[in-house]
């Protein structure tokens, strides 16, 4: 819905534009007042997508490129241990967001082939709970 006036408020299903209506209604815990500048379709769209700006951290010497070895998919972690979050960037299944890259975190249960890691992320020490398949997952 777009509205070029000021601003319009909708009462009991009625749209009616104005402050002079809104005014004389009686009850004023029923009126919604909308934005009408939060239904612009103009609006600036988000840059970028997850892996936005991982050109180095997703990419591997030469000498390291090739197959992946079978052990890497069949390594085993127990509730509590350390890990390492380490990209496999010839792998894409399981891959957690980018800015997790060299973190620690605390392996907490296994869920189908993959793992639950608790790390903490931000300023404030927030703990996250990520899904990470085993080939990102170092020992720490």
């Amino acid at each position: 819905m777009v509205c070029t006036e000021r601003f319009a408020v909708i009462v009991s299903g009625r749209f009616a534009a104005g402050a002079e209506e809104s005014a004389q209604r009686k009850n004023p815990q029923t009126e919604t007042y909308i934005n009408p500048f939060h239904f612009r379709s103009d609006m600036v769209k988000r840059t970028g997508s997850r892996r936005r700006k991982t050109r180095q951290q997703l990419t591997k010497s030469k000498r390291d490129k090739g197959k992946l070895p079978v052990t890497a998919f069949l390594k085993q972690f127990s509730a509590g241990d350390k890990v390492l979050l380490k990209a496999e960037p010839s792998y894409h299944k399981g891959l957690f967001f980018p800015r997790f890259q060299g973190k620690i975190g605390t392996i907490s249960d296994k869920r189908g082939r993959c793992y639950e890691v608790i790390i903490t992320d931000g300023k404030k020490g927030m703990e996250k709970m990520i899904i990470v398949n085993p080939v990102h997952l170092k020992k720490a």
